[in-house]
């Protein structure tokens, strides 16, 4: 598949997702409990509450997360790759948007626990360190290639 079109795809599921969590928690504001989970214990469960204008702060982390990782991935020239060969940037270029998606689906996930006063489940650590670990490998042993 062509990397631009693979890209493409990638941000977009990504916003698509920060979008529909966003759409979510503000159609559901006044549904919300006044205080919601605002840090996790590593088996996801609620260690400490905020109020729920908490959320309004890890949307716009997101939000801002995300628009760096999609305008990083076209300035690949300030990227610190290993080496710089064409096959590192061509990895780079499709792992800083899947870094993005990851980044959206960890954030809005978060949102979504937070609002609905949700525990995480004891498999998010191991997927968010999986998920973002897996990418940056690939990149890695991938760019010592060619």
């Amino acid at each position: 598949m062509n990397t631009k079109i693979l890209r493409f795809i990638l941000q977009g599921l990504g916003l698509l997702i920060l979008l529909a969590v966003t759409i979510f928690i503000v159609l559901r504001w006044q549904e919300l409990p006044a205080e919601i989970p605002s840090r996790f214990d590593a088996a996801g469960h609620p260690e400490s509450f905020e109020p729920k204008t908490a959320l309004l702060s890890l949307l716009a982390v997101a939000w801002v997360g995300y628009g760096l990782f999609t305008v990083l991935s076209y300035f690949p020239k300030t990227w610190n790759l290993p080496v710089k060969t064409p096959r590192a940037y061509r990895i780079a270029g499709v792992l800083m948007p899947v870094l993005g998606l990851m980044l959206a689906l960890i954030f809005g996930y978060l949102s979504f626990c937070s609002a609905l006063g949700r525990d995480l489940g004891a498999w998010f650590l191991p997927a968010v360190l999986a998920g973002i670990g897996i990418p940056v490998l690939v990149l890695i042993i991938g760019s010592f290639g060619e």
